[in-house]
């Protein structure tokens, strides 16, 4: 809570869960945590799937995979309206240089492996014509072609924090029952930012102003959402005094997931959760503390003595466009 003050949720005893949420009385909390974190919920399919084919907005593309959607002139206009916002908070807003990079990778490549991970059941794969034993990947996000580009530069420590946005065009195999809509789909769009910082004292400066930059947008928007935070409890004893920072600046209570070890790329991360009109949640805004990746792409720098050292990198997106 912004006081300060941590409530221990048992996310098994549901009625005890609700009971502590709804004495604080934060509805869009409640919301969230319904819909996410306890079981059993019912699940309502949102009004925006139909009303975006009455609007003429966007509809499923019967000749493509499912979660693939056509735009219709509207939507197509929408659609340029909040790819124009994205690009100026990257670009103007938090001074991000914009690249370009390909679509589909290797899937031999082993920093490409490694970063894949778990996430390989949601690749898409394709194969070229004339060697089929060779697989390559659409990329899920745009760090790959970003991180290789990177990997290749040469810059100080004088030079950070340096960050970068690409358009990103994004592919993921989700599974038959979590399309819907607009809200999940298979091929989505949105702003990818990325900041290399020099260690983690730069990267949780960066982190912070991010995230307060996101806080006020989604406030902006006049949406409901609620405050989400994933850590590493070595991290959240280690930035627990930065992490209240943060609440108090949103003055929103913040639910947090605390892990014992690393799972991800990342040590923390915020979402940003949006509610929709029957109670339903869909992530938005995100911002990420990776300690991983710097090492696994050897992303490096030199330091005041000259020694190379790893980037602690920030990643993070105002959100999917189709969102």
């Amino acid at each position: 809570l912004p006081s300060g003050e941590e409530i221990a949720l048992d996310l098994k005893d549901k009625q005890d869960v609700l009971n502590k949420l709804e004495k604080y009385g934060y509805s869009e909390l409640i919301d969230y945590v319904k819909a996410e974190e306890l079981p059993g919920e019912e699940k309502k399919e949102a009004p925006s799937i139909k009303e975006m084919k009455r609007m003429e907005l966007a509809d499923n593309e019967s000749s493509s995979d499912s979660g693939n959607h056509r735009l219709y002139p509207n939507g197509q206009l929408m659609f340029n309206l909040i790819k124009d916002w994205q690009e100026r908070i990257a670009k103007y807003d938090l001074g991000a240089m914009e690249i370009g990079s390909p679509l589909f990778y290797n899937k031999a490549d082993p920093q490409i492996l490694a970063q894949c991970g778990s996430f390989h059941e949601r690749h898409y794969s394709v194969r070229v014509p004339d060697d089929p034993n060779k697989e390559f990947i659409l990329r899920f996000a745009a760090d790959f072609g970003l991180f290789k580009m990177v990997q290749q530069a040469q810059f100080s420590y004088k030079q950070l924090p340096l960050r970068f946005f690409e358009y990103s065009e994004n592919f993921r195999y989700e599974k038959s029952g979590e399309l819907s809509g607009l809200k999940r789909d298979r091929f989505f769009h949105m702003a990818d930012i990325h900041c290399f910082c020099k260690d983690e004292s730069q990267a949780i400066i960066e982190y912070k102003e991010i995230f307060k930059k996101y806080e006020n947008l989604n406030k902006g928007m006049n949406i409901k959402y609620a405050n989400v935070l994933r850590i590493v409890d070595e991290f959240y004893i280690k930035y627990k005094a930065d992490i209240l920072e943060l609440v108090c600046y949103a003055n929103r209570p913040l639910f947090i997931e605390r892990m014992d070890k690393m799972k991800h790329y990342w040590a923390l991360k915020h979402e940003w959760q949006s509610i929709d009109s029957v109670g339903g949640n869909q992530q938005l805004s995100t911002v990420q503390f990776d300690v991983k990746e710097g090492k696994v792409y050897n992303i490096a720098y030199a330091d005041e003595k000259g020694i190379k050292q790893n980037c602690v990198i920030i990643h993070s997106s105002v959100g999917a466009i189709e969102r």
